[in-house]
């Protein structure tokens, strides 16, 4: 994420990478995560409508084969924690499911898609966990994905 977000760009408005991960296993093919953190709704919308911004996008068209933009907000437990080397991070549609590990971890609702492949989301659950924790994921099946991560980036406010 980090060489891919236009971090300039995103200071421009307040914005700033809270997190960069590589996808070090997951059910579809997953190749990175990253998550910004924006002070407003509006702040959002300001930075779609920028030259820069809209230059930047037009160029990362060939480098990215597909993305998905999901709008968060955090609905349980604060923020999540900076210092975990390894995070499960499971998106789903529908009912949240049983969490797969035990641990702090925080969810957060999915206002909508910006940017997608057609399937709709509701929530994320993010679970920082000890690297070697045995994960017994749930197979993949539409409106359910599991991914491992490795952050590079975490700095959550």
């Amino acid at each position: 994420m980090p060489d891919h977000a236009p971090v300039p760009i995103l200071a421009s408005v307040g914005a700033t990478v809270c997190l960069a991960a590589s996808v070090v296993a997951s059910s579809p093919d997953w190749d990175g995560v990253g998550v910004v953190g924006y002070p407003s709704r509006r702040s959002f919308i300001d930075l779609a409508y920028q030259p820069e911004f809209l230059d930047w996008h037009a160029a990362k068209e060939p480098r990215v084969e597909r993305a998905t933009v999901l709008g968060l907000l955090p609905s349980s437990g604060g923020l999540p924690a900076t210092d975990c080397q390894r995070i499960l991070l499971e998106v789903w549609n529908g009912p949240e499911p049983a969490p797969v590990v035990t641990g702090p971890a925080t969810s957060f609702e999915v206002e909508g898609t910006i940017v997608g492949d057609g399937r709709h989301w509701s929530g994320v659950r993010y679970t920082p966990i000890e690297p070697g924790t045995a994960l017994p994921l749930l197979s993949a099946r539409f409106g359910y994905q599991a991914l491992l991560l490795e952050p590079t980036i975490q700095r959550w406010r």
